[in-house]
């Protein structure tokens, strides 16, 4: 899903984290998540 930041527009960079893929651990199943900086 989408979120929308208040003055997100003014900033000169960004950090976006999103879920990349799912993995099994310890007999769980856990999200990857990775980061993407965005100038």
């Amino acid at each position: 899903s989408k979120i929308f930041i208040t003055n997100g527009k003014e900033a000169d960079v960004y950090v976006i984290f999103a879920v990349t893929g799912m993995i099994e651990k310890r007999g769980k199943m856990m999200k990857e998540i990775s980061a993407f900086i965005v100038e």
